[in-house]
């Protein structure tokens, strides 16, 4: 609702979902983020009879910016905030304000790309046309012979009734749903297992909502987790090959976090390698390079430990951009955008 909510136009609605997709991935994951919206964006843009890829490349990348700013935004950032063991605040507030610039940037250069094509005035096509969920259309339309049968048991006393009870049951779902994630947050900055809260909040959840979870579970797309299931044998088995050791031992010296120059060596490494085996695998084999080193880049003591994990966390995620491979929720757009 708040993305279609008195829109201005396609770029205040490009906007909107680069605002929008980034703090939802922040507390929700991208990919999750990715998998909710991308069908309610082509169903805007469609409506509108705007061209949707501006939209799915602003969703895409606005997630993957949004999701670093938090351990949960995405799977590498909870890899690199369980071995740092660097606390939900401190890395929040480590990574926000490079966050909050990202998204704006982002939003700036997709402006500056499609101006001219979001500047194209099209009719908007008429809502009234779109097809009604069936839920709704069992739940408000009947047909002569059922009216007919339910004639003498006052059917409109009973629909009525039957609508109320579900308007309530969603309003009090919706509620409960909200303390769930409130509670979550403040779990984690409370500083407790942040898998377990997670874990917790999900439960909890899938308990409220009192429907089938087999809906749900024919939406996962099994394409991708093979992908990376077999992403991340190849890494572990490129990883006894003692080559990532040999080679970091090399780079090592010029990555050092203490200037300039080493910083973009070592963000220049994490984005060759997130580009080319994408950003997980990246900080599962980084992981313990950094870790082992980090101390000694420079003699400061957690601070500047941390700095190397959010540099790794920060560029990683934000190399996911760069190409098609580089996030899972890009290929999960595309995956998304396909089907449709």
């Amino acid at each position: 609702k708040l993305l279609s909510w008195k829109s201005r136009g396609a770029r205040d609605l490009l906007c909107r979902i680069c605002l929008v997709s980034a703090i939802s991935s922040a507390l929700f994951t991208n990919d999750t983020t990715c998998v909710v919206l991308t069908e309610f964006v082509l169903k805007t843009a469609r409506q509108q009879n705007l061209p949707p890829h501006p939209f799915l490349i602003a969703l895409a990348s606005s997630a993957n910016i949004g999701s670093s700013a938090s351990p949960i935004g995405n799977p590498q950032n909870l890899t690199i905030a369980v071995k740092s063991k660097i606390s939900f605040g401190d890395f929040l507030f480590g990574i926000l304000p490079a966050m909050l610039m990202g998204v704006f940037v982002n939003a700036l250069v997709l402006l500056c790309m499609y101006w001219k094509s979001l500047s194209v005035q099209k009719d908007v096509e008429d809502p009234s046309g779109e097809m009604v969920p069936l839920e709704d259309m069992t739940s408000h339309r009947f047909s002569p012979a059922i009216m007919s049968r339910h004639e003498s048991s006052s059917p409109s006393v009973h629909v009525e009734n039957e609508v109320i009870h579900q308007d309530t049951q969603k309003i009090s779902s919706k509620r409960s749903g909200y303390l769930v994630v409130i509670g979550m947050l403040i779990s984690l900055f409370r500083g407790f297992n942040m898998s377990w809260s997670v874990i917790s909040a999900g439960l909890a959840l899938v308990v409220l909502d009192f429907e089938d979870a087999e809906p749900c579970f024919e939406k996962v797309s099994y394409s991708l987790l093979t992908f990376f299931c077999g992403m991340f044998i190849t890494v572990e088995g490129f990883n006894q090959t003692e080559i990532p050791n040999t080679l970091w031992k090399f780079v090592e010296p010029h990555a050092r976090i203490d200037h300039v120059g080493g910083i973009a060596v070592f963000a220049a490494v994490i984005l060759g390698l997130s580009n080319l085996s994408s950003n997980v695998p990246t900080v599962l084999l980084l992981g313990k390079l950094v870790d082992a080193s980090s101390a000694s880049a420079i003699t400061g003591g957690n601070w500047n430990g941390n700095k190397a994990w959010l540099i790794l966390a920060w560029v990683s995620t934000v190399a996911g951009n760069f190409s098609l491979m580089g996030s899972a929720a890009n290929l999960i757009v595309c995956e998304q955008a396909r089907r449709a």
